[in-house]
């Protein structure tokens, strides 16, 4: 695993946790609270619209998209899908009980492609609508404030109080932070990493994942655990 993966995989095991002070801070970024969709973010699909269907070696997750929040991430992941780029790729990283990276075919996450940019990684796409809720779906790149194939899912992940303190004390909307409180999740990812999808079923599949024994070392599952197919269908 390259080294900036290795920093990711540190920030969700050990600064995330222990660190949670390490939010963004609202100097200068303002959070919009007339942007915030927690509605269109948190619920099931509206009947005939676009989702992505990953079946995986433990299950399937089925999840939702938001082109009008990060149209890039949304337009890369659905042609890479269409062109069965994340057929048979790894789950090449595991964060213990919190969230699993995914999206290349390279066991160790060194390979990614890109439809932008000559294949390169493209901008992060940031918005105060979504967040890094429980289920949410994010890009990810090696390089800083990028993002290409290469994705990570969170699980039911609860917020711990002193998380929610911090954000309290840091000046963080009341609503965003009650949000957090319900349903779980990162907010130390947030304006990070591009939230461009939400799993709205099989998130135990995604809690499975998270289970699995790793190596220590490298955060690799010891069991290999792959995306068999993504398919983009309709609900």
């Amino acid at each position: 695993m390259n080294r900036f993966l290795r920093v990711f995989a540190l920030i969700l095991c050990v600064v995330l946790p222990l660190c949670s002070c390490d939010l963004f801070s609202l100097s200068g970024e303002k959070i919009d609270e007339s942007a915030f969709d927690f509605e269109t973010q948190l619920s099931p699909p509206q009947p005939g619209e676009e989702i992505a269907v990953v079946t995986t070696t433990e299950g399937v997750i089925k999840m939702k998209f938001f082109p009008q929040y990060a149209p890039q991430a949304v337009e890369n992941f659905k042609q890479l899908a269409a062109d069965g780029f994340y057929n048979d790729t790894y789950v090449f990283c595991v964060q213990p009980d919190m969230a699993f990276m995914a999206g290349s075919p390279a066991q160790d996450g060194s390979v990614y492609k890109s439809i932008f940019n000559d294949g390169k990684p493209f901008d992060v796409e940031y918005s105060d609508a979504i967040w890094h809720f429980s289920g949410s779906v994010s890009a990810l790149s090696d390089q800083k404030d990028k993002a290409d194939s290469r994705f990570f899912m969170l699980g039911n992940y609860k917020t711990d109080e002193d998380t929610l303190k911090k954000m309290e004390r840091s000046g963080y909307p009341e609503a965003l932070i009650e949000k957090y409180r319900t349903v779980g999740g990162a907010p130390a990812l947030d304006r990070r990493y591009t939230v461009f999808a939400q799993a709205y079923e099989g998130l135990e599949v995604i809690d499975a994942i998270n289970a699995a024994e790793i190596d220590t070392e490298t955060g690799f599952p010891k069991k290999e655990i792959k995306i068999i197919s993504v398919e983009i269908t309709k609900a």
